[in-house]
């Protein structure tokens, strides 16, 4: 139990410090599921490809949010 808790908080902290996430990691930030998320994309929120790789700025994610 312990263990699982000290995981998690490395997770959540290495999730808070990024600028940018994969979808999976913008899902956990949110705290939705991944359809969640695409309907949120298909309302219009942002994201970028960068060589093939989609992602999802930390601040775009809240102002979208903020802006809903």
């Amino acid at each position: 139990m312990v263990t699982d808790s000290i995981s998690k908080a490395r997770k959540d902290a290495s999730i808070n410090s990024k600028d940018f996430f994969r979808k999976k990691e913008a899902c956990i930030y949110l705290g939705v599921s991944n359809n969640t998320l695409d309907k949120f994309l298909a309302m219009g929120m942002p994201y970028h490809v960068v060589r093939g790789i989609t992602l999802y700025s930390k601040e775009e994610i809240k102002q979208f949010v903020l802006e809903q």
